[in-house]
């Protein structure tokens, strides 16, 4: 039962405000920007971070009606992983949600069909002085629903992803 008060969106929305120009300098952040972009497009999964003037359009308003329409039990999945005694957790859940029904409305999504690219493409940011180069070859793979996606995930995860991996180490 979140109440998103408005002292706390401000508080967000000064710090995302202020993020923004550290994400510019962050090569990471520079070279994801362009990836969706690329990508995605003109389509909302190319949004990677909002701008400036997007952060200062965000009212408690809008929040409370996108919580509204997306918070839902329709289509909602909820996991728990730990040591847990799953009986007790499974009835608190159930006693907390009770109260918590469907709208019988799934929140609508804009189709997304991507294809790999069929060309190469370099994108180059020239940043005089940076400290550091980032190099990211980049194209569509698989889709969530197909059956490689998890070994795949799980393979990334050993062999590339992140500073655990066995490539970074």
């Amino acid at each position: 039962n979140p109440a998103f008060p408005q002292d706390r969106l401000d508080k967000l929305k000064t710090r995302n405000t202020q993020g923004l120009g550290q994400r510019r300098s962050n090569v990471a952040g520079l070279s994801a920007d362009i990836v969706a972009r690329t990508f995605y497009g003109r389509t909302p999964y190319a949004r990677v971070a909002p701008t400036g003037d997007q952060i200062k359009q965000i009212n408690r308003e809008d929040i409370l009606d996108f919580y509204a329409k997306n918070y839902r039990p329709d289509g909602s999945i909820i996991g728990i992983t730990g040591d847990v005694d799953t009986k007790y957790v499974v009835n608190k859940l159930k006693d907390s949600l009770k109260d918590w029904k469907p709208s019988g409305v799934v929140a609508a999504y804009p189709a997304a069909d991507f294809k790999p690219k069929e060309s190469t493409k370099i994108w180059l940011i020239d940043r005089p002085g940076s400290a550091q180069t980032n190099l990211d070859f980049c194209n569509l793979a698989i889709s969530r629903t197909d059956p490689d996606y998890v070994p795949l995930v799980v393979a990334n995860a050993i062999l590339g992803g992140g500073s655990s991996a066995r490539l970074f180490q």
